[in-house]
């Protein structure tokens, strides 16, 4: 897989930040789950990494997963971001929208930026993936509950 490369210049620090960028492009990335275990294909986890006590990895937080999407496209990794795209498309709940967590129908318990979020990342997935009309005619249907939700809080 080919990584966006970032260069700094400007002494001692700022030379130690390509290794930061490059490994949060690694963090982004191992947060898709590849599936066939727990989670399946293209969860987008909150944390990283699994560990005992209060973990977010067993999470997916749609402000998180929306903003995640957006990064995963507009870097170029159309793969996992369809992915998430997908298993986000698979998640809208019965409200017709994303709870705060993408896993659990939460009924009432939702955030609008989170919603919002995964909508700009599911554009933006689109967008990246070269506007494919199948692809944004599929998208469109599985939205509709969500759009029309969104209307239904501006009235």
């Amino acid at each position: 897989m080919n990584f966006p490369r970032l260069h700094f210049e400007g002494g001692a620090f700022a030379g130690r930040m390509d290794a930061v960028y490059a490994e949060n492009l690694h963090d982004l990335l191992r947060k898709v789950d590849p599936g066939g275990g727990e989670y399946e294909k293209g969860f987008f986890h909150t944390s990283t990494v699994q560990h005992a006590g209060n973990c977010y990895y067993r999470r997916s937080w749609t402000r998180d997963a929306g903003r995640g999407l957006i990064e995963l496209a507009r870097l170029g990794f159309t793969g996992p971001a369809q992915d998430a795209a997908d298993c986000l498309l698979r998640h809208i709940d019965q409200d017709g929208h994303w709870g705060r967590t993408t896993q659990t129908a939460d009924g009432r318990r939702y955030e609008v930026d989170g919603n919002a979020l995964v909508l700009l990342g599911l554009y933006n997935t689109w967008k990246r993936c070269g506007r494919q009309p199948d692809m944004a005619r599929r998208y469109l249907q599985a939205l509709r509950p969500v759009v029309d939700w969104v209307e239904s809080e501006l009235k």
